[in-house]
């Protein structure tokens, strides 16, 4: 059965970059996408700056201490519109994914925050250079809404 799922799943990833699209044509495909937020935090420094000298120490066990979101893989499926054969824009719609956040601490806060669950449909446009070939190479940009969903974050003093 998983060997099934392993060729099946295989298949679908491989097969739509054999086919060749004209204007007008619509293509899905099914992948897995690893989401891994780009995270920056001077989380100890600006409770010192807030609380005063020392506090970040305490709180956190280091005054350098940093907010950490881990990151996770998730599927996906997309939509590519071809407008000609050479550009097409694209839908990219995805699970939520979830993201634990921690603190890294060694104090009296929980380093376990607790997590977030984003939304990251995506909306490209790509330019096809190679259309005709078996293999068909594109170069793409686009934009992105995140949308933060269940946001269970708590900040608790003790483990």
């Amino acid at each position: 059965m998983k060997k099934s799922l392993l060729v099946l799943a295989l298949a679908t990833a491989i097969a739509p970059t054999f086919a060749m699209a004209e204007a007008g044509d619509i293509v899905v495909r099914l992948r897995a996408t690893h989401v891994n937020p780009s995270e920056s935090s001077n989380l100890g420094h600006q409770t010192d700056a807030t609380y005063g000298a020392g506090t970040a120490a305490l709180l956190y066990g280091d005054a350098n201490a940093q907010l950490q979101v881990g990151s996770n893989t998730i599927p996906e499926i997309d939509f590519s519109y071809y407008i000609t054969k050479n550009i097409a824009a694209e839908l990219i719609l995805a699970v939520g994914t979830r993201h634990d956040v921690k603190v890294s601490s060694t104090g009296l806060v929980n380093p376990n925050l607790g997590s977030v669950n984003l939304l990251p449909p995506t909306l490209t446009a790509q330019w096809h250079f190679m259309p005709d070939t078996m293999i068909d190479p594109y170069v793409g940009a686009g934009v992105a809404y995140v949308l933060g969903m269940d946001r269970s974050l708590t900040a608790q003093v003790g483990a």
